[in-house]
């Protein structure tokens, strides 16, 4: 077994087979370092002040046809998405916030 060096095991000990069975239960304590992920940006909408009746309008008098003009999945799903998101930007208020994994545990 592969164990990277800050990761100490302790309290291996076997339980004895249980009934029938030819395997034995093992158990341990592993103390490892798990490493928190990084910094991000991510945007909280505020959805009780949007003005939807401008968002529809919006979405129904975008020109789609723009976007659906090939057959590459991945490029439609990026354009389709900013676009999206570039219109809900201009109907519903929104800020944009810095999460701290470290800050999560707190």
């Amino acid at each position: 077994m592969f164990l990277p060096q800050d990761v100490n095991i302790s309290g291996l000990e076997g339980h004895g087979a249980i009934a029938n069975c030819d395997h034995i239960p093992v158990s341990c304590l592993i103390d490892a370092k798990i490493p928190k992920g990084n910094c991000y940006y991510r945007n909280v909408w505020n959805f009780k002040r949007g003005d939807f009746d401008k968002l529809n309008d919006l979405l129904s008098n975008y020109n789609w046809d723009t976007i659906f003009n090939t057959n590459d999945v991945d490029y439609i799903t990026e354009q389709w998405t900013n676009t999206f998101l570039a219109l809900a930007k201009e109907c519903i208020p929104y800020t944009s916030i810095l999460v701290r994994p470290n800050d999560l545990d707190k």
